[in-house]
């Protein structure tokens, strides 16, 4: 098992410019800097009945779609 990556069905995988990758399920983000050793959650839905649709990486910058709207963070850290 891989630290801190839980559940399984990954739907999309992004990288920024940096190497940071992103991994997103139905109902969070993951992200990684050291190639995959050690994820962390950086993004969940906030509602119940809400699901991840689509995940852009542009330069450190994240942003996650969801049908509850647009989810941006500069630093590729936080939503």
């Amino acid at each position: 098992m891989i630290s801190g990556l839980f559940g399984s069905g990954l739907n999309e995988v992004c990288a920024d410019n940096k190497g940071t990758i992103y991994a997103a399920g139905e109902k969070a983000l993951y992200r990684t800097e050291d190639g995959g050793n050690i994820w962390a959650v950086v993004f969940s839905t906030p509602a119940k009945d809400d699901r991840i649709n689509f995940v852009r990486a542009l330069e450190q910058a994240i942003f996650v779609c969801t049908k509850n709207g647009v989810f941006a963070s500069d630093d590729g850290k936080t939503g």
